[in-house]
Order: C-alpha cells, then sequence, then structure tokens
C-alpha cells in the first residue's frame, strides 16, 4: 500500500468530507488506485484466512 499521497490527496483524507475547494483532476486516479489496493490487500488477507469457502 502506498501512502505517499494521502497527505496532499484530498480524497484520500480521514476526514468525513473531503476538502472539495481542493480536490483536483489529477488527485482522482492516484486515490481511487490506492484503495482499490488496499481493498484487494484486505481481500486477500480473508482469503489466506479462510481454507473453505462457501
Amino acid at each position: 500500500m502506498n501512502h505517499d499521497h494521502t497527505m496532499t490527496n484530498p480524497l484520500l483524507s480521514n476526514a468525513i468530507l473531503p476538502l472539495f475547494s481542493r480536490i483536483k483532476p489529477e488527485h482522482i486516479e492516484p486515490a481511487i488506485t490506492q484503495l482499490l489496493d488496499e481493498a484487494r490487500a484486505i481481500v486477500n488477507q480473508h482469503l489466506q484466512a479462510t481454507t473453505q469457502y462457501t
């Protein structure tokens, strides 16, 4: 997981709502990429922890 953009990308903020006035088009792709990477890591973690699938 890459958190390099967390501090500079308003879309990756932990705030309830992002600072909309600071969002730029170049923030979108890195934010989506990072969030998808994090989601994939969570799914893989669960798949590795489970031996029987239902």
